[in-house]
């Protein structure tokens, strides 16, 4: 969200000074990358808490299935 932001600020610094087509449309492709950066990191940031919840399962699986071997 930081480089975001940044883009923004320079994009309003850049718009005062007599908007130079280029430097817009690459602020504007920039920009568009930002954004796929930030669904593609929420989308692996899903996909981590799954992960998450997949481990902590499979320990708690494991830990039961030890305590069963130690009982037996």
């Amino acid at each position: 969200m930081g480089y975001l932001k940044h883009t923004l600020m320079l994009e309003g610094k850049i718009n005062t000074t007599e908007g130079d087509d280029n430097l817009n449309a690459q602020i504007n492709g920039l920009r568009k990358e930002i954004d796929e950066k930030e669904d593609d990191m929420q989308h692996m940031e899903s996909l981590n808490k799954t992960l998450i919840v997949k481990e902590h399962t499979s320990n708690r699986e494991l830990q039961d299935a030890r305590k069963e071997l130690i009982s037996i």
